[in-house]
This record gives C-alpha cells, structure tokens and sequence, in this order.
C-alpha cells in the first residue's frame, strides 16, 4: 500500500472497533514500511526525475509521519502487543529517482545505511529489510551481503519485476544465490506496471495490478524454475501471494492436463520443462502474509494455500485509516475467526517469523 493510502475511502467490508481485545494475541508484524528521514533528504537533493508513481516526498513524510518516526509506532505497538515489526523500505526502486544504475545503486547504499542507523536506536523493537537496485545484480548481491553482514538487516526486498522484465531472468540469479547463502529471505513487494494506458485511472493499477503482479512475479519464480534452482530460497510474499491463494486450484487443474496433453501428443519443442516437483509443491515454499485488509474470507483463502507452517502476520503499517491502526487490528480479527489452534495460531503470529529473522526463542 503506498499511494491508495492517500485516499482510503472511509469504509471497509468488516466492522472495525479500536478494542484490542477483539484480536489475537503477541504478535511479530513482518511486513511494515518504514522511510528514514535521511534516505528523504538524500532523495530530495539526488533526485534528477519525477515519474508518476512516485509521490511528492515531502508531502508523504507530513500525512504520515509514523512513517519515518517511532514514537507514535511504538505507542501502537504496545497497544496491539507487537513485540518487534519489520521495517521494509517503501517499494520505490530508486532508478526512478536518478537517471543511471550507478547512482541509483549509490542511493539505495544510503537507504540502507539510513535504515540500519535508525533501527540502531531501538534494536529490541525493530528490524529492517535492505533496499537492492536490480539493474546491476552483481552489485545488487553485493550490497545485500554488506547490509546483512555489516548492518544487520535481515533481507532484502525484491520487486515483481525489474523495469518490466521478470523476476526468473537469469542475470538475477547472482542476487537469489547470495540469499540463499546469506539464508535471508527476500521481501517481494509488487510495483507499478502498464499493461494498458487506462489502468492508471481510478487508482485501478494499485487496487488490482499489484496484487496480480504479484501472483504473474510467483508464477515466474515457479515455472521459470527459480525455486528449483535455490531450494532453500524464502520468498515472503506480500498480501497473501495477491491473488495466487484465490486461483491455485487452476494451478493443480493446468498442470494435470498439460501433463495429460503431453502424453497425448509426442513430446516437442513446446513440451513443458521437466521440473522435480509439481507446480503446488513449489508453490508452497513461498510464505504469505496477513495483509489482506482484514477480510476473513480472503484470510481463511490464504490459510489453505500457506498452512500456518507458511503464514506470517504483516499487516502493511502505517498505511490505511487511523494512521495505520486499522489494518493491524482487522487482520488480527481476521486471523481469530479462523479459530486455530493454539499451536498454529503462535506459527503465525510468531514463530513462523522468529524463524525467517533467525532470532532466539
């Protein structure tokens, strides 16, 4: 959520109450944005272009100032008893900002060392996740390396695609070795794309691009044989995989009949790749979060694709009504009418992201 933040409307499809005791309990919120005053200092003086999903910086750092502060956040925080949240960079590669990929790499150095210097204040709440410039991938593994070793960041966000290309093109594979041997997941975050010049009218290419650009970046990393290749990859996707949990039984139906289809005919060039697993086996090594605004259904939708073996509770703080507060509360709600077991309710809201952070019980 970034943009469409700015014009919530003011209703949702649930009742939401600011009574905490609605919803679950100690929670570790693993997907939340954070932007450090530094990083938009930096911006606004580096800065040689504008481009349209790029919003006024200034104005976004007045509208939500917990965005790039923590006194209001940790106030909510406690209220809603999140031990730790965090902290991903705004999804905004920062080649949108200069013009080549040495001094967007030069920018995104400054983001990380931003965000590492402002979560250095407040180690036992916060936790932060690296921003990469894609478009020199050897570089990009390299600063992931340093933001994990010499900063302590815990990953990396990796957008559903690179300037238009996907995610499975092998000149990121350098980027997706360095993770796996780092063993940090990556953050997949969708951004803005143009299919159609009219999806940039009523807000539809947030609305409804990202979350399909996000099940086309899964499709990618499943079929282009990403997850094969990197078995021990983690990949956390954001809104629950987008529309992937809504549409998988067309993923297991696809795959039966082309298989069928192929021993039907003899195989030839368009015979699909041979893989080690069926398409829903990798499918499930993604995680998926919780950040579903709230919507029981969707969250119960979620929880048959990911299991509570690879569910997270992220809740896309601060953006949303109340300075944030509402998605954190509706997705904790939601996540209780599941009505879990104890034991796979803690997978979800702790242990499954305890583990990813590598932290101690």
């Amino acid at each position: 959520m970034l943009l469409g933040a700015l014009a919530y409307p003011g209703k949702v499809l649930m009742n939401w109450n600011s009574d905490r005791k609605a919803a679950s309990s100690m929670n570790i919120d693993i997907y939340t944005h954070f932007f450090p005053p530094a990083y938009a200092r930096e911006i606004t003086r580096r800065a040689t272009r504008t481009h349209p999903d790029v919003p006024n910086i200034e104005m976004l750092m007045r509208l939500f100032p917990n965005l790039c502060e923590f006194e209001t956040r940790l106030a909510h925080m406690d209220r809603y008893e999140t031990s730790l949240q965090v902290l991903t960079p705004l999804p905004i590669p920062a080649d949108l900002f200069v013009g080549d990929s040495s001094a967007a790499a030069a920018l995104v150095r400054v983001a990380n060392d931003a965000m590492a210097e402002a979560i250095a204040k407040r180690q036992d709440r916060f936790a932060g996740v690296a921003l990469l410039c894609f478009l020199n991938p050897e570089e990009a593994a390299n600063e992931l390396e340093r933001a994990v070793k010499h900063l302590g960041l815990k990953g990396a966000m990796l957008f559903t695609n690179i300037a238009g290309r996907p995610v499975d093109m092998p000149q990121l594979f350098p980027v997706y070795e360095r993770a796996q041997g780092l063993d940090v997941p990556l953050w997949i975050h969708p951004i803005s794309w143009n299919y159609y010049d009219w999806v940039r009218d009523y807000l539809i290419w947030q609305v409804f691009g990202w979350p399909m650009d996000t099940t086309l970046a899964m499709a990618r990393l499943v079929y282009g044989g990403v997850l094969e290749k990197f078995p021990k990859l983690k990949f956390i996707t954001h809104h629950a995989g987008g529309t992937t949990p809504y549409l998988i039984g067309r993923v297991i139906d696809t795959y039966d009949q082309n298989e069928e289809l192929t021993r039907l005919s003899e195989s030839g060039p368009s015979a699909p790749r041979p893989a080690a697993k069926k398409p829903i086996d990798y499918y499930r090594m993604f995680y998926g979060d919780t950040a579903l605004s709230g919507i029981a259904t969707a969250m119960g939708c979620a929880y048959e694709m990911f299991g509570s073996e690879h569910m997270v509770f992220g809740s896309d703080y601060p953006f949303g009504p109340d300075s944030g507060q509402r998605f954190i509360h509706s997705n904790l709600a939601a996540i209780d009418t599941l009505k879990l077991p104890g034991r796979d309710q803690r997978r979800i809201l702790v242990e499954n992201a305890r583990s990813l952070l590598r932290m101690k019980a």
